[in-house]
């Protein structure tokens, strides 16, 4: 397995996290998601990220057949789907098994309330607090206007360089750049 494909995604998740501030807790969520599962997948990548041709072949002949079969028996927009967990695990578990429970705890958890449209995330990203005072402060669906958070972009430099190192670790590389958080808060203080 390319374990590089890790690295390009985290990489894409902190471009794309600088433009748009609305949806910065679901793409930090994908970030932790991806920290968590390369550090995981890592532990034991002999069994977890082999690569069997030939068993992937039969795999495909097999989804192929069943396909084809439900495909004769039910219309694919009313059929379920459950895909459950690639790798037999939950999150919390692989988080525990690497050693790194405070990531599922303090920031996988808090960017998923975005991702499943909880009322933590709904509250404050849309909705505002009516203007009339007769109506006690409820609140009313509206869409945050906000500017750049320059701390969002430092939280997204920050997975991205847990993902590296954890990538250097794995590969026995030691590179002497500076870390892509450091570099992003020595410019933003540079800047005022």
């Amino acid at each position: 397995m390319n374990l590089f494909g890790y690295i390009r995604k985290e990489e894409r998740f902190l471009c794309v996290n600088r433009r748009s501030p609305h949806i910065t807790p679901m793409i930090l969520r994908g970030m932790v998601e991806c920290l968590v599962t390369f550090k995981w997948i890592a532990l034991d990548a002999s069994t977890r990220a082999a690569e069997d041709d030939e068993l992937k072949e039969r795999l495909l002949a097999a989804a192929r057949m069943q396909e084809a079969w439900i495909d004769s028996q039910i219309l694919m927009p009313f059929v379920d789907v459950n895909l459950g967990s690639w790798a037999g695990t939950s999150i919390r578990n692989m988080c525990e098994e690497i050693g790194e429970s405070d990531l599922y705890r303090f920031w996988f958890t808090p960017f998923s309330s975005a991702v499943h449209s909880t009322w933590q995330h709904v509250s404050v990203w849309n909705t505002a607090v009516c203007r009339n005072p007769l109506h006690m402060e409820h609140r009313v669906s509206a869409i945050a206007e906000t500017g750049m958070d320059p701390e969002i972009v430092a939280k997204a430099a920050y997975f991205f360089d847990r993902l590296v190192e954890a990538f250097d670790s794995y590969y026995g590389l030691k590179l002497d750049e500076e870390a892509t958080a450091d570099r992003y808060r020595s410019g933003l203080l540079a800047a005022f």
